[in-house]
């Protein structure tokens, strides 16, 4: 936590959070645990909503995605927004990959859709602060 917190105020501003997640305890909780970082955090119901809300105000710094959410998963969605980004010359957003499902494979097929990291569900906080501490310093430095 204390490393976390000077890093924060050595790059002088919090990071824009896409959470999207269509579980609404999930959502409760990634929303919490985030602001309690000081970071601001936009929620998403479903990859679909996720890729509109980046494709439109591609400003987010860092994108947490549920793999298995309704209208697009996150397979799908990840995909959808390397390719956008591909297209319009955006550099790649770190989209860290939330599953429950923590079976031999499930890691290698998210990193395969193209997202920069993994974490297994259910999240709690450290292991949210730490992934957060493992990227900060390389989002707010570029």
């Amino acid at each position: 936590m204390i490393k976390h917190s000077l890093l924060l105020r050595q790059l002088k501003r919090s990071l824009e959070v896409n959470a999207s997640d269509d579980n609404t305890v999930n959502q409760k909780l990634m929303m919490s645990l985030l602001r309690k970082q000081n970071h601001h955090v936009t929620l998403a119901t479903n990859g679909k909503e996720a890729c509109d809300m980046y494709t439109l105000t591609p400003s987010f710094d860092l994108v947490f995605m549920d793999m298995q959410m309704p209208i697009m998963n996150g397979y799908e969605a990840t995909q959808y927004l390397r390719a956008w980004e591909t297209e319009h010359k955006k550099k790649p957003v770190p989209i860290i990959a939330l599953t429950a499902h923590a079976m031999q494979g499930d890691a290698e097929k998210c990193f395969l859709a193209g997202v920069s990291d993994y974490m297994s569900k259910p999240i709690n906080s450290e292991q949210l602060r730490q992934k957060i501490s493992d990227w900060a310093e390389r989002i707010l430095q570029n």
